[in-house]
């Protein structure tokens, strides 16, 4: 995902810049924020986000933030808290079970 929004950056509006620059900075954010809490820590607009997924070829907010899960587990460490809680957002709680998935399954076969 970062080499797609590393490509695209010279070419995005400055709302778009400041969205891209906290994905560069955090981009577990985008995974654990709804578009109101985005649109405020980017100090854009929840509406702004969405455009900005957009612009790098996804439907909407719910595709990019898939796309974000995917390439998290590639980077992730066994630290990760797999515990599921009521205020989890639901595309965390799909991460969440990824990760219990892959270090579960391997056990189940032996």
């Amino acid at each position: 995902m970062a080499n797609k929004i590393s490509d695209v950056y010279p070419n995005l509006n400055k709302t778009s810049k400041l969205i891209a620059d906290v994905y560069f900075k955090d981009s577990t954010l985008f995974l654990s924020k709804n578009l109101q809490e985005l649109g405020a820590i980017t100090k854009t607009s929840g509406a702004s986000v969405i455009r900005f997924c957009r612009k790098l070829g996804f439907k909407g907010f719910k595709d990019f933030q898939i796309a974000c899960a995917q390439e998290i587990p590639g980077k992730q460490d066994n630290t990760v808290d797999t515990i599921i809680n009521e205020n989890d957002e639901p595309t965390s709680v799909l991460y969440k079970l990824q990760i219990s998935l892959e270090k579960n399954i391997p056990e189940l076969s032996n």
